[in-house]
């Protein structure tokens, strides 16, 4: 059976990488007992599917793997269990058994991302910041350069902005993801900066730590509706 288990990633926790993060969930999986399936083959491993890598430095409330069991136990335990064998910053917070017709992961069906940006230490702002993110937010065009190796291009990331929300001094920010078509929310503070007349970017207020962004949730579509991973199949009592 294949299940879906959402954890919070905090504090110090927000600066060790993805792949280090796969292995501490392996290790506490073995630690803790769980009757997980494992790959055939000369090198069989755990099979666990996570959802998009979060960007380092950042925290986040909602993040997703999903994994194959043999058998599980009730919800309530198989959460305690993992948060047993976890760092205190990194906390499973939901295990829900997928339907048995689900055949793709958490990144497959993934389609958007919430974020918080907070302005920590105060708003470097020229002006009321919802004021100005309302002004920002209703171009018909958001473009931003995007650079690669051998070219330069203008793209509109006005699509990707699905929804922004000031509240004091953060935004709350609704934002296309996925492997088909993603945007990091750097890259629409770089666009916000700008129109702000602003001299630093997006990730130079995010490295430097004048700003804090953190992942809210997860999304996929059923229907016509952005629902999140963690809503996806059933808790087992």
């Amino acid at each position: 059976m294949k299940a879906r288990i959402r954890f919070e990633k905090k504090g110090d926790l927000c600066y060790v990488g993805h792949l280090d993060i796969m292995r501490c969930f392996q290790k506490a999986i073995r630690r803790a007992g769980f009757d997980i399936a494992y790959s055939q083959g000369f090198n069989p491993h755990q099979i666990l599917s996570f959802a998009s890598p979060l960007s380092l430095g950042m925290e986040s409330e909602g993040e997703y793997f999903d994994g194959e069991f043999n058998s599980v136990l009730p919800a309530s335990e198989m959460i305690k269990r993992f948060n047993e064998q976890l760092p205190k910053e990194l906390k499973v917070t939901s295990f829900r058994i997928l339907p048995e017709n689900v055949k793709t992961n958490a990144m497959a069906t993934l389609k958007a991302c919430r974020y918080r940006v907070d302005f920590s230490y105060g708003s470097p702002f020229p002006g009321d910041l919802a004021n100005l993110w309302d002004s920002f937010s209703s171009q018909s065009n958001i473009t931003i350069e995007k650079k690669t190796r051998t070219s330069l291009s203008y793209v509109d990331i006005k699509p990707l902005l699905l929804s922004g929300i000031c509240n004091g001094d953060s935004l709350t920010l609704l934002l296309r993801a996925g492997s088909d078509v993603s945007i990091k929310p750097a890259s629409v503070l770089d666009a916000f900066f700008e129109y702000c007349g602003l001299p630093f970017s997006g990730e130079d207020a995010f490295r430097s730590g004048s700003i804090h962004i953190t992942r809210l949730d997860q999304f996929t579509v059923v229907g016509d509706k952005y629902v999140s991973l963690g809503e996806i199949g059933e808790i087992n009592e």
